[in-house]
């Protein structure tokens, strides 16, 4: 009697108990289970060099100049800043007309901020057409997933234990001084305000790029709402802010004797008042991103198959080349050593220059994403161009990192030599811990925003059920039989699996 009462006991407990835990705990564990699995290493290294689902393949390409560019740049100023012992060889270096390019830092960055304002938008007008609004809070919150982590990571370890790692005779004017700063300061980083301020007591100077960019995302929503309900005055505003943008540049350029461009003899109180009244401007940096919202748009609307006239891809591709030929032939003697500042010729460049270069970045994406790149298209979508894209937002910190603490461990003068552009001990390093520190923490973190803003979304969207209690109550009380509640779960199941996808977005990996 005692064992047919035990095993009665049992049934009923596996009948009632289990399914009522069953159900309380099983999307739980499968969420956990889900970001475990986000840091598969399989997973990542499948992301690391493969195409997500709708994404534009030339964006990385061109996010992948964009961080050349940008290292090369910043390993100039580090080979500025040494003590040579035959600098005159070094300026001559410097003198040739070929490093026009690493000359303007501000060009690659712009270039990022065209390619973060295309997928922003894109994104938001899918969530106009698919809810009919824009869901702002959930876009915030996805970005701040998806910049801060790697942004926090670096500042922590840049104030408190990067000083700790070496010695030099530049130690402390380059790591230490840095250090100090970013105890003290921080928060500005975590919340994205670091450009406001003198750049001379910002933490990581480098990363004033993303308080810009996302700044300028905070803006995009409305931007993108009135073009969706009034589009007269949606381009009202696009017109509007680019003309009072670049109205500011010439005014501020020539006022204040700025330069976006570094040229022979140039002091260093000019290149901290270009950076603190322009590269940290909101209002200059705002052209840029405004034209990748509009192409976004755009993009959003033509689809990927777009059948383009010979003379409509032969004129764009020769607009194109002409926008690219003028950014940079119009700063041409620059580069001469007797070169003499004119602030009235520098503030018409400095105007019209953001404008010139969105366009010409505009059509690019465009040619490629409708199929009218040709070659271009499968250079700028191939593999490698992924990889370097993938590891490009953790290269953004870590490349900063090596090169300041290469500098800062010098011991003594050496001669200059073209290869110390090149140092490939420098370089594979900075490859190496870039696609790590992606592969560990960067490409998993971007699955697990994902996973958290589509498993709250598909909560919003599935309506209240009864406990298992009430359930069965109701059964009994209408005669219904257990099995058509198991149908009803199940189509809610088919709803949440029917529900859209999160759209890919970008950082500058920003994205």
């Amino acid at each position: 009697m005692q064992n047919i009462c035990v095993k009665f006991a049992m049934h009923k407990s596996k009948n009632i108990i289990v399914p009522h835990f069953s159900n309380k705990f099983s999307e739980p564990l499968e969420m956990v289970n889900q970001v475990l699995m986000a840091f598969s290493m399989r997973q990542t290294l499948r992301d690391l060099v493969h195409l997500r689902d709708g994404e534009i393949g030339c964006i990385h390409g061109l996010k992948t100049i964009a961080s050349l560019s940008i290292f090369l740049t910043l390993k100039t100023l580090q080979v500025v800043r040494l003590p040579w012992s035959n600098r005159i060889a070094l300026t001559e270096t410097l003198d040739n007309p070929a490093t026009l390019p690493l000359r303007s830092p501000l060009l690659s960055m712009d270039l990022f901020l065209v390619l973060s304002g295309i997928l922003v938008a894109y994104g938001m007008c899918t969530d106009f057409e698919t809810y009919g609004r824009i869901r702002w809070i959930r876009r915030i919150l996805g970005r701040v997933l998806r910049l801060l982590p790697l942004l926090a990571l670096s500042t922590l370890f840049t104030a408190w234990i990067w000083p700790h790692l070496g010695s030099g005779p530049l130690w402390g004017d380059i790591i230490e001084e840095n250090s100090d700063i970013c105890q003290e300061s921080f928060w500005k980083n975590f919340l994205f305000i670091n450009n406001w301020g003198d750049i001379e007591e910002s933490c990581s100077p480098h990363t004033t790029q993303l308080a810009i960019e996302f700044q300028l995302f905070l803006l995009s929503p409305l931007v993108i709402w009135l073009m969706y309900r009034s589009p007269v005055m949606g381009l009202g505003l696009f017109g509007l802010l680019h003309a009072f943008s670049a109205a500011t540049r010439f005014s501020d350029t020539q006022q204040n004797r700025l330069s976006p461009w570094i040229f022979h003899g140039m002091k260093l109180s000019q290149i901290h008042r270009t950076i603190n009244l322009s590269f940290g401007s909101l209002l200059h940096r705002i052209t840029p991103y405004m034209g990748g919202l509009g192409l976004g748009m755009m993009l959003h609307q033509t689809g990927r198959n777009v059948r383009l006239s010979d003379g409509i891809k032969y004129g764009g591709w020769a607009t194109c080349l002409i926008s690219f030929t003028w950014c940079f032939a119009s700063q041409w003697d620059i580069t001469r050593r007797d070169y003499v500042y004119d602030p009235t010729e520098m503030a018409k460049s400095t105007a019209w220059t953001p404008l010139i270069w969105t366009i010409a970045i505009s059509w690019i994406v465009f040619a490629c994403n409708s199929g009218n790149g040709g070659i271009l298209s499968d250079i700028l979508s191939s593999k490698p161009m992924i990889f370097m894209s993938r590891i490009s937002y953790a290269m953004y910190f870590v490349e900063f990192i090596v090169l300041n603490t290469t500098a800062a461990t010098v011991q003594h003068p050496d001669a200059f030599g073209l290869s110390d552009f090149l140092d490939w001990v420098e370089i594979g390093a900075i490859i190496a811990c870039a696609t790590a520190l992606s592969l560990i923490f960067d490409l998993p973190m971007y699955s697990v925003k994902a996973l958290l803003l589509n498993a709250a979304e598909a909560e919003d969207a599935q309506p209240a059920t009864d406990s298992p209690a009430e359930a069965e109550q109701s059964d009994r009380a209408t005669g219904e039989p257990e099995e058509e509640i198991e149908d009803i779960f199940g189509e809610q199941d088919e709803v949440k699996e029917k529900l859209p996808k999160e759209e890919n977005s970008i950082l500058c990996r920003g994205e």
